[in-house]
């Protein structure tokens, strides 16, 4: 009889573990759920179309806020919202954008990122993972490389990249690609160049660039001169970059559908925005944002980087193209975050999502018929047959240099 009342003891104990043990994990989802950043929340009807810059945009009053934020950087930067082009490419934009999203909810899409380096690439990265594991989209990614554009042309591919402050990005990928190999990983300090050593080795015209880019042409895994601009304009190393690849770079960055910036990392517009397109479930944070080793850094500067500022000017006047191409990305970046929770709206209108969700189940039974162009089904194929080389991570010889 005792026995019998232990083990029925037991057994209600186990069961009532059980109990908690699930409310607690519930509680963890909902949690996290209630958590997520939900920017522009509001219902539909607490919106007001404002007449801003001469195009009518359905804006909240917060995202009014915040626009007027970077509103000085929307001018001197080689954009001019009056201008009948730029309004017919931002349309442009608009709607591909919103076709892509809707065939990516629809899981008809796949994601194609090119990884710039030491740009928080590897944060968007991991965003990226959980977007295709839960939408059922194929994943692709280049970096190394020169762009290859025909992935731009893909209708089916939805095109992300990332930019950061050109002198900034430079000195981080000494600090993680070279200082970090030798010291961190080596243990070997002694191997290191020091940061002036490290920056001329990598200019342009340079004996040790001059090698490295004749036995790896069109590899851009350490670049440290106009790096954007060669990127995006499939650079040799054969030629010498001028003003008339900056604007093609310029057009090559308008055709990405999605630009982010590693500098923008700290700013509610852009992490908000983020988290409106990619609602996986954890939410994109501020710590998440790339770094490198920082204590490596505090120790080793005072010998390695003594005259910092000085080599920093030295690739400010060296980085001319870059750093005109990124004030045209912060401009860029800065006009068409506003338009992206209006897109984001229709996509959820035409779905039948409720306005208020983080962006969808992962259902494919929407309330939307698909045209039949509207979602290619050939986009993997034509990546195959076509494009299949041009993806991974290319590492040469020497990138760890100079030795």
């Amino acid at each position: 009889m005792k026995y019998r009342s232990s083990s029925a003891l037991l057994c209600c104990f186990w069961v009532t573990g059980c109990v908690l043990i699930l409310l607690v994990c519930l509680y963890a989802t909902f949690k996290s759920d209630s958590t997520f950043v939900q920017p522009n929340s509001d219902p539909p009807s607490t919106h007001k179309n404002i007449d801003d810059t001469k195009i009518k945009f359905d804006l909240s009053e917060l995202q009014k806020k915040r626009i007027n934020k970077y509103r000085r950087k929307w001018a001197g930067n080689g954009i001019n919202i009056d201008d009948e082009n730029f309004q017919k490419m931002t349309e442009e934009w608009k709607a591909k954008l919103l076709q892509k999203l809707i065939c990516l909810r629809m899981k008809k899409e796949s994601i194609y990122m090119y990884h710039i380096r030491r740009a928080a690439g590897s944060t968007v990265r991991d965003v990226l993972h959980k977007v295709a594991l839960r939408w059922g989209a194929r994943y692709h990614e280049t970096e190394g490389p020169v762009l290859n554009e025909n992935f731009l042309n893909l209708p089916g591919l939805l095109t992300i990249t990332t930019l950061r402050d050109p002198i900034t990005r430079a000195s981080s990928l000494y600090w993680a690609e070279h200082v970090g190999w030798f010291d961190g990983i080596l243990r070997q300090p002694e191997k290191c160049s020091t940061y002036r050593e490290w920056v001329n080795a990598w200019r342009d015209n340079s004996q040790w660039k001059s090698e490295f880019v004749a036995a790896n042409p069109g590899n851009l895994y350490v670049e440290i001169e106009n790096y954007y601009v060669k990127a995006l304009t499939g650079w040799q190393g054969n030629t010498t970059i001028s003003a008339v690849d900056l604007e093609k770079a310029k057009k090559v960055l308008e055709s990405f559908d999605l630009v982010f910036l590693s500098d923008w990392m700290y700013d509610d517009t852009q992490i908000d925005s983020m988290n409106a397109l990619f609602p996986v479930r954890q939410s994109v944070d501020y710590s998440q944002k790339v770094r490198g080793n920082y204590y490596e850094r505090v120790k080793l500067a005072p010998t390695l980087a003594a005259d910092e500022s000085e080599v920093n000017e030295l690739l400010r006047s060296i980085n001319a193209l870059d750093l005109q191409l990124f004030d045209y990305a912060q401009s860029l970046l800065a006009y068409r975050l506003k338009l992206v929770h209006p897109v984001l709206r229709k996509m959820k209108t035409m779905l039948g999502i409720s306005q208020h969700s983080r962006g969808g189940s992962d259902r494919t039974n929407y309330k939307f018929t698909v045209p039949d162009d509207m979602c290619p089904n050939n986009t993997e194929q034509i990546i195959k047959d076509n494009l299949l080389h041009h993806l991974g991570v290319f590492r040469p010889p020497k990138h760890k240099g100079p030795m």
